[in-house]
């Protein structure tokens, strides 16, 4: 019997559509069948099987499923048919079924855990989205830290340069005052000496 949710949506046979999810974790395991099989993908319409390079189901034949998320029962006992077994020599090989259920109380379970399943699908994409913006924010902040340390570093370099500036007018302007004095003192010479002359 099919595993009471605590919500269902109880949507209209046109709105169903077969969306398809995978999420590690969910096994089946197979009426008939020793061990689990790791699910594929998971619709509304059915389900997907990964198998050995041979598969061991029937195309058409009808089989009964359980359905597990890690240790939890999703489903049991449901009916299905298998529609296609998709063979990949030296890939991974897989089965399709289809539900082969009327019960609208199990629909509504399949319903219920398909929209759980991308619950849980468009959180770890959120975090994984939540994940790189946190790394693309640490790069951009590293990235930052190093322009200002390369404005720092630049801003030094000119200050250097403007104390060296500075320091190479002043010793330019002393100069030129010394210069200045050598020549008042040389005219004055001169002056003396002329005055001298005369006399």
């Amino acid at each position: 019997m099919a595993e009471q949710f605590d919500f269902f949506i109880d949507l209209p046979d046109s709105n169903r559509a077969a969306h398809r999810v995978h999420i590690p974790g969910l096994t089946v395991k197979i009426e008939g069948f020793e061990g689990s099989f790791t699910l594929k993908d998971l619709s509304e319409d059915g389900v997907g099987l990964y198998v050995l390079n041979e598969s061991p189901f029937a195309e058409n034949k009808i089989y009964y499923m359980n359905l597990f998320y890690i240790d939890k029962t999703l489903l049991q006992n449901i009916k299905i048919r298998c529609v296609r077994n998709l063979i990949r020599p030296g890939g991974r090989s897989s089965s399709g079924f289809y539900f082969e259920t009327s019960d609208r109380q199990v629909q509504k379970n399949i319903h219920n855990i398909v929209l759980q399943m991308q619950k849980v699908l468009i959180n770890k994409d959120k975090q994984k989205k939540s994940r790189a913006l946190i790394e693309q924010k640490k790069i951009i902040d590293a990235q930052k830290k190093e322009t200002l340390r390369a404005l720092e570093e630049e801003k030094a370099a000119l200050n250097i340069l403007k104390a060296e500036r500075l320091q190479a007018e002043e010793k330019a302007a002393l100069y030129a005052i010394e210069l200045e004095k050598r020549r008042i003192e040389n005219e004055k010479i001169n002056a003396e000496q002329a005055k001298n002359q005369e006399s």
